[in-house]
Parts: structure tokens; C-alpha cells; sequence
């Protein structure tokens, strides 16, 4: 699924900043961007976190204000991306008929509506576009197959290296890689990790690095702090951008936007996760 929502000027605009990157990285030039990307507004300052209680006291910034719809044996996002929480949740209580038809509440209960917290209203319109108003099954390893791998990203941990594998490779996945669940777009994924590789192996020495179809995979000569934050990225949503050493990869927009956005989905999807299997009869594998 491609996200149909993101601004196509935007992107071109930034893809072109990469291509002129890559040229002028293979030429030995400087590396300063033709014009000064404005990244302050997209830096996590909060990082996002998930609320699960009701409160007189919502953030006025940006972020998601949804429901978790759950069936028998599969459970649907519903909610909308918003710039300021407060302002949707007083929308709320004043029975805004709009949102409740978005979020599909039925009846005069609010009891289940939540937020989350984002770096900017863009990157949680991609986590709309990507997980909202779809059907996920609770127990995804029980109906899907080599035939039918289902939604969830993987990931292989060894000692120096890790793979994230965009579906299943095998019906024994859930003993031996970890679940990341749908934290992406894989034909975008592949094609912007590759970006990855020129500014990575500046910070690390790395012995493997491919993006594939596929999957993607990075191999480095001895683990590092930079190859341990980069596979906690994906692992459980840190933010690499809160250290210094990820600076070269700022120099990237469209790279640093992409990296960004996986970082949101996977803390999101984390505690959507852990929502979901509170219930007893809803415990997610």
C-alpha cells in the first residue's frame, strides 16, 4: 500500500536533494544542502507515547485520537491525525457528530477514545494511511502461511548484524525472529534504505549491507553504539535522532522523514499491541 496522502511536490523535492547528496558525496564535494531544510518542527521534542486513561488534560500538539475496534479474531483502528489533541478531544466531549462517525462510536460512550502523540500532523497521517480502518488478525501466526505471510515486518537478531524481512519466510517465525508488525511500506522501504548505506559507513564498519525486495540487512565488523540504537530503532521505536551521531543521516531529508516515520509506526504498533492483549481473549502472537 503506498501512501497516497503524502505530498508528491514534497517528495520530489526532497528526492531531488538526495540525488544532488549522492552525486556531490561521490565527487568529494561539500555536502551542504542546496537550500536549508527546516527540521526543527519535525524533531521529537516528546517522544510519542500512548495514553490509555481518561483525563481532563490532553497536549495541545500533534498526534492520533482513535479507538481500538476489536472482534472475535480481529481488531480495526479507527480515528483521524490531528494538530492539536485537546482541541479534538473538547470536540469530543461536546459530541462532535463528524468524529464520532469517524471513529465509529456508537452510542453517547466515550470510554476507549485514546491519543498518541506525534512529531508533527504528517507523520501521523502516514500512520493513518498505513494501519487505520484495516482488519488485523489477533492471531496472525495461526492463519497465515508461506501462501499468505501476513502483514508484519521481521526481524533476525545475530551478534553483529540483524535482517528485517518485509513478510514471513517460514510457519516457525515466532521462535526465531521478532515481530515488528506492519511498520511500513515495503516497496518504499526497500528503495530508501539504500540511502542508508553512504552515511552509515561513516559511523560504523560494516562488513554486509543490502536492501532488497525483500528484506534489508546490515552486517557490521563489531557491535557498536551505532549499530545498537539503529537495531533498537526497529526493535522498539527509539529515537536514533536524540543523539548526535545520526547527524550525518539529518543531512538526508528524505531519509531522516523515512526513518522518522518508522520510528512513530513501531512505538505506535507497540502499544497497540500491548492494548490489545490486556484482554485475556485477545492476546496477540
Amino acid at each position: 500500500m503506498e501512501f497516497q496522502d503524502l505530498s508528491l511536490e514534497s517528495l520530489a523535492i526532497e528526492t531531488l536533494e538526495l540525488s544532488k547528496y549522492l552525486s556531490q558525496k561521490k565527487l568529494g564535494q561539500d555536502i551542504t544542502p542546496a537550500h536549508d531544510f527546516d527540521l526543527s518542527d519535525h524533531l521529537y521534542t516528546n517522544s510519542p507515547h500512548f495514553v490509555d486513561e481518561k483525563t481532563d488534560s490532553y497536549p495541545e500538539g500533534a498526534g492520533l485520537v482513535f479507538r481500538i475496534d476489536k472482534g472475535i479474531s480481529t481488531f480495526c483502528l479507527r480515528g483521524i491525525p490531528t494538530n492539536n489533541i485537546a482541541e479534538t478531544f473538547k470536540l469530543l466531549d461536546q459530541r462532535d457528530g463528524e468524529l464520532f462517525h469517524k471513529l465509529k462510536i456508537e452510542g453517547d460512550d466515550l470510554i476507549g477514545v485514546r491519543y498518541f502523540e506525534s512529531a508533527s500532523v504528517e507523520q501521523a497521517e502516514v500512520i493513518v494511511n498505513l494501519l487505520f480502518n484495516r482488519r488485523f488478525p489477533i492471531d496472525e501466526d495461526r492463519i497465515c502461511n508461506i501462501s499468505d505471510p501476513g502483514f508484519s515486518w521481521w526481524m533476525k537478531k545475530e551478534d553483529n548484524s540483524f535482517q528485517i524481512f518485509y513478510n514471513s519466510i517460514s510457519v516457525d517465525r515466532a521462535s526465531t525472529l521478532i515481530k515488528l508488525g506492519p511498520i511500513g511500506d515495503a516497496k518504499i522501504a526497500a528503495r530508501f534504505f539504500m540511502y542508508l548505506e553512504g552515511p552509515l559507513r561513516e559511523l560504523v564498519q560494516l562488513t554486509d549491507f543490502s536492501s532488497e525486495q525483500r528484506s534489508f540487512r546490515i552486517e557490521a565488523k563489531e557491535s557498536s553504539d551505532v549499530f545498537t540504537q539503529l537495531f533498537e530503532l526497529f526493535n522498539s521505536g527509539h529515537d536514533i535522532f536524540s543523539s548526535e551521531i545520526f547527524d550525518e543521516v539529518k543531512r538526508i531529508p528524505t531519509l531522516y522523514f523515512f526513518l522518522s516515520e518508522i520510528c512513530a509506526l513501531r512505538k505506535f504498533w507497540l502499544s497497540v499491541e500491548d492494548d490489545v492483549g490486556k484482554d485475556s481473549n485477545f492476546v496477540l502472537q
